[in-house]
């Protein structure tokens, strides 16, 4: 009898990545992101959730990245940003050895001038 060993090769599952924001608070000027990955393969997929982190993007320019919890849920709170008007954001999903990379599609936030 022989044996051979035979190289395995993982293939990453793709994932889901939404994105949301609660309103600018009146009172500390702040920003709740949050982010929520989730696999998606399908029914039956016996790969656990998504592990790793997340970075929160204003345009071209990051916030940070944050590490997501068991259930593949990140939060981030940011004060008001310096520029007004309707901005671009967006999550990107920065993989695991079984998950593939992915951005979350692109929310516009409208940041109103700062009244005193």
């Amino acid at each position: 009898m022989t044996s051979a060993w035979l190289p395995v090769k993982t293939i990453p599952v793709p994932v889901q990545v939404q994105f949301s924001a609660t309103d600018v608070d009146p009172v500390t000027d702040a920003l709740t992101l949050t982010a929520s990955v989730a696999n998606d393969a399908g029914k039956g997929c016996q790969i656990g959730a998504p592990q790793g982190a997340v970075e929160f993007y204003i345009g071209a320019l990051s916030l940070g990245q944050v590490i997501l919890d068991g259930k593949g849920t990140a939060s981030l709170r940011i004060l008001r940003p310096l520029f007004e008007g309707p901005q671009n954001m967006l999550v990107r999903y920065l993989g695991d050895p079984l998950h593939t990379p992915s951005d979350s599609p692109t929310l516009t936030i409208t940041f109103n001038p700062v009244t005193q």
